[in-house]
């Protein structure tokens, strides 16, 4: 599948005084296909949501390109600019909504600036309450909406306009755990109904993990890592991406003081998809002979997979240990000695 987005060498640099720059957005380059859910993760000052903010051209890039559908929307004169606003949605963290306006109000206000006429506008406003769940709050106002409630009216705002491309903001931050699971899963049903592109800036890994496909980690403005979420999950190379995911990394201190325990290896083992699954300790306890003790292991859930960390100790014949090991490689487990 060929870029929808591609992202080339673009930065963005604050003047903040005559001897000082501040590089927000440096040398970012991205590709990001058709349908894709793809998260952008940093910590606050990262340079995310300034990175959102060229993609949707509210900001005006320093350098660098910004290439949909084959075209640099950084060269867009006013018509063309207007038009692809109209293709980009975008989802805030605080909803953003009119207080004077209902729920009906807030989603057709949109379509009013579009240019929608009055019949096609009342249909498409109610389209837009279905697929969010809030036809029945269509004449209420925002202040009397939960925060889950309000950031539903805020999607069904962003998709007025059938949009092509969704960008989200830190859209769940403000919310609670099981709110923001709603959030998400609409997104993702949204994305699967509608072959919408998402671009999703978070600084939650939870998030991350489940509904994006890919994600870039971004610090200090620049893009450190970037690959398909499982495969950062698994084998996260940069400091910082170790660090998000440290949850599902095994304590180096654990590490090192059983290591110190004559005849007894530590091992690392990654697994994902069915072999997530599957009784692999029980096995080479069986045929190898072997004592296992489990330090420590989880399985994340993520949008398209499983993936899998554990920490074993294995005590035991050192011949039927190395044994073990070419066998659990052999069943495509990836296998790291300490």
């Amino acid at each position: 599948m060929s870029d929808f987005i591609k992202i080339v060498n673009l930065s963005k640099e604050y003047v903040l005084s005559e001897d000082k720059i501040l590089k927000a957005v440096h040398n970012v380059s991205l590709n990001i296909e058709k349908g894709d859910i793809y998260g952008i993760m940093g910590l606050s000052g990262a340079g995310k949501s300034t990175l959102i903010r060229l993609i949707n051209r509210l900001e005006d890039a320093t350098s660098g390109k910004i290439f949909v559908n084959d075209k640099d929307i950084l060269n867009f004169n006013g018509v063309e600019l207007r038009e692809y606003r109209k293709k980009v949605g975008m989802i805030f963290q605080h909803f953003n909504l009119l207080s004077s306006r209902t729920v009906e109000g807030n989603v057709a206000f949109a379509l009013e600036i579009a240019g929608w006429s009055a019949v096609d506008k009342q249909k498409r406003v109610d389209e837009l309450l279905e697929i969010v769940g809030l036809t029945e709050k269509k004449n209420i106002y925002p202040s009397q909406l939960s925060g889950g409630q309000k950031q539903r009216v805020a999607i069904a705002r962003a998709l007025a306009n059938n949009p092509s491309i969704l960008l989200s903001d830190e859209a769940t931050s403000a919310l609670d755990p099981k709110t923001t699971n709603s959030i998400l899963d609409l997104l993702q049903d949204i994305n699967k109904k509608f072959g919408i592109t998402v671009i999703l800036i978070t600084h939650q890994m939870e998030v991350i993990r489940k509904i994006c496909n890919k994600t870039a980690i971004m610090s200090n403005g620049e893009v450190i890592e970037v690959g398909k979420t499982k495969d950062i999950f698994l084998n996260p190379k940069s400091k910082i991406a170790k660090e998000f995911v440290s949850h599902i990394i095994p304590d180096e201190e654990i590490i090192i003081e059983t290591q110190k325990e004559i005849g007894k290896k530590i091992i690392k083992l990654y697994f994902e998809g069915v072999e997530a699954d599957k009784s692999y300790i029980t096995e080479i306890i069986k045929k190898y002979n072997l004592d296992v003790n489990i330090l420590s292991g989880t399985i994340d859930i993520l949008k398209d997979s499983k993936v899998g960390h554990l920490l074993i100790e294995i005590t035991g014949d050192e011949h039927n240990t190395n044994e073990s090991i070419v066998w659990l490689e052999e069943n495509k487990i990836k296998v790291e000695v300490v």
